[in-house]
């Protein structure tokens, strides 16, 4: 009886370290050949699983063959689609994370879709953003009022980090690299004794430094 209850015990083992090396086997590191899985990601855990929803799940009007298809659909409000069971189901297209395309990822921000450029442990990337400014003057109103304001707005371009553990999306600031590098506490303090004219200039090249230093791993089944 004794030998029978470990023979269990040991299948059970050997199954349980065989399912973990699988699903290890089916993470891959990351590198410029890497191609995202075409579709659309709901959330960031999707896209760090490499597990978008697929055209062929996505209820929609256009041509599942147009190149513009991805942008067609996503310019409506809802995206409809059928889960994994069968059911169907809507969101709403400014929820969602983002969509890849001919493997490249496309992240929502701003109420835009933007490609992002640099993939690593730090993202990076460039997005439309309104810029509001007001100004003061006597003619806004029929009667004077000192205090009535004019409001101006213009789109300009601005850069923007994503930390690849975490989804966090960060302004591209020298702080914020900082805060993203701490996870490398080495790299880190390395930045951080610079000069601060030297952590604005540098930037880019420490973003290198930490992609090259914690390369990250996704999905590839």
């Amino acid at each position: 009886m004794k030998i029978f209850n470990f023979f269990i015990l040991f299948l059970f083992i050997n199954t349980a370290f065989s399912q973990t090396d699988t699903a290890k086997v089916n993470f891959v590191q990351y590198s410029k050949d890497f191609k995202f899985s075409d579709g659309v990601f709901l959330n960031f855990g999707q896209v760090k699983n490499n597990n978008p929803v697929s055209k062929n799940r996505i209820v929609s009007s256009y041509d599942i063959n147009d190149f513009e298809f991805f942008t067609n659909t996503l310019d409506d409000e809802i995206l409809l689609f059928y889960d994994e069971l069968g059911i169907k189901q809507e969101v709403k297209i400014s929820d969602t994370w983002g969509y890849s395309q001919d493997g490249i990822l496309h992240v929502n921000w701003n109420d835009d879709f933007s490609r992002i450029v640099v993939v690593g442990g730090i993202c990076h990337f460039v997005a439309n953003k309104v810029v509001n400014s007001y100004s003061y003057s006597p003619h806004n109103s029929y009667y004077y009022d000192p205090y009535s304001t004019q409001t101006n707005s213009s789109v300009e371009l601005r850069q923007y980090l994503l930390h690849f553990e975490t989804g966090t999306i960060y302004d591209y600031t020298y702080k914020n690299l900082e805060v993203i590098l701490m996870n490398d506490p080495e790299l880190y303090d390395e930045y951080h004794n610079l000069r601060k004219r030297k952590r604005k200039k540098l930037k880019f090249v420490y973003i290198r430094k930490f992609n090259k230093r914690n390369p990250i791993f996704i999905n590839n089944e």
